[in-house]
C-alpha cells in the first residue's frame, strides 16, 4: 500500500490515506472540514458517519506531516 500511496501523491494521495489509514468511507472524507480534524489531540470527528452517527477516529502522525498547510 505504501507503494500506491507514494505513485498517487498531492491532495489525491491524502485522501485515499484518510480513506485506508484514518477508516473513513467516501462520504465522510467528502463532508470533512478544517474544523473536523484536531491537531492537539491528533484526531478527527466525523459527524453523521454511518447510521448518522458521530465518532472519533485517530490522526496518523504521517497524515499530520503532510497537512502542513492546516495545523
Amino acid at each position: 500500500m505504501a507503494q500506491v500511496l507514494i505513485l498517487i501523491g498531492g491532495m489525491v494521495g491524502l485522501v485515499v490515506e484518510l480513506l485506508y489509514v484514518g477508516g473513513l468511507r467516501i462520504s465522510e472524507v467528502a463532508c470533512l472540514r478544517v474544523q473536523d480534524i484536531d491537531f492537539e489531540f491528533k484526531q478527527i470527528t466525523v459527524w453523521d458517519g454511518k447510521g448518522k452517527k458521530d465518532w472519533v477516529t485517530p490522526l496518523a502522525n504521517n497524515l499530520i506531516l503532510k497537512t502542513p498547510a492546516l495545523n
